[in-house]
């Protein structure tokens, strides 16, 4: 890598609360002061001590009367720290906010109202998890992981037992994982992480460096098309091994204006020299390297 930085990621030392686990308090503070509830998005049981009207959560204060807004947003995602409690958002140019799709598991990452991970009839985490056993990861694989955000694909790829490279474009994503509960596990040994434009960082990379590539740009867009690009598709094709495989998620983000992404991305897939095949069901394309 010549001109790449990695990124050491770091988890910020917090407790994560949604609406089930300030629920969960509330209602036990009425019965007890001293209980353990589920934080965290569902990871972590902690103890709880209630002292007049304030929560002592694994020891950081919270008031009670300010944990009934948390248990009413249903979508919210706080932090509670030495600092106070804080809605996990970033605004800016763009608003970013972790968004809490269901208990007990992974929340989303919503860029300005876009939500850059599947919702709808399952979670992030196991969307993840899906797409990394279609791609075929393996016990020593070498993966390319190109869009990182929350870190989910990597994670479960190194799950898997590969050894991963990710890149991630913006700094506001990877401060907002590491607020993330589940996206904690990106700091593993097996996973190095770089801040950068994949367009870029790719060109940096060695021929035939890795054995997957795991590309989950999102939905097309003016602003996204240089990731659904023929350029990048050849980049791609130089660093994977011979017999190496691209697991390309498209989505259907042109359904309804009749679009067809998914073939005109296995069209430029396989200008570049991919071996190339749609899979409809899961709305994404397949490549191998011949």
């Amino acid at each position: 890598m010549k001109n790449w930085a990695f990124v050491r990621f770091e988890p910020k030392r917090v407790v994560v609360i949604d609406c089930y686990s300030a629920r969960e308090v509330l209602r036990k503070s009425s019965e007890s002061s001293s209980f353990k509830v589920l934080v965290n998005l569902g990871l972590k049981e902690v103890d709880v001590r209630v002292k007049g009207s304030k929560a002592l959560v694994e020891g950081f204060a919270v008031d009670l009367e300010g944990l009934k807004a948390v248990a009413e947003d249903e979508e919210g995602v706080y932090s509670l720290s030495e600092e106070g409690l804080s809605k996990l958002v970033v605004a800016g140019e763009h608003f970013y906010r972790l968004r809490r799709v269901a208990d007990k598991t992974a929340p989303t990452l919503e860029i300005d109202g876009i939500h850059m991970h599947r919702i709808e009839g399952t979670t992030p985490w196991e969307d993840a998890k899906r797409k990394v056993s279609l791609a075929r990861v393996r016990p020593g694989h070498r993966v390319l992981d190109t869009c990182m955000g929350l870190g989910y694909t990597a994670i479960h790829s190194a799950l898997a037992g590969a050894e991963v490279l990710t890149v991630e474009v913006d700094p506001n994503v990877v401060e907002l994982a590491s607020y993330n509960p589940w996206s904690w596990r990106l700091s593993d040994p097996r996973i190095r992480v770089i801040l950068g434009d994949v367009c870029e960082v790719v060109k940096d990379l060695e021929d035939g460096a890795f054995d997957r590539v795991v590309h989950d740009p999102p939905r097309f867009s003016p602003r996204t098309g240089d990731l659904y690009g023929r350029e990048l598709y050849s980049e791609l094709y130089r660093v994977l091994r011979g017999g190496g495989l691209l697991f390309h998620y498209v989505g259907s983000p042109g359904r309804v204006r009749g679009l067809d992404l998914a073939k005109g991305v296995a069209k430029r897939l396989a200008e570049v020299g991919f071996e190339v095949k749609v899979f409809r069901g899961v709305e994404a394309v397949l490549a191998v390297k011949a």
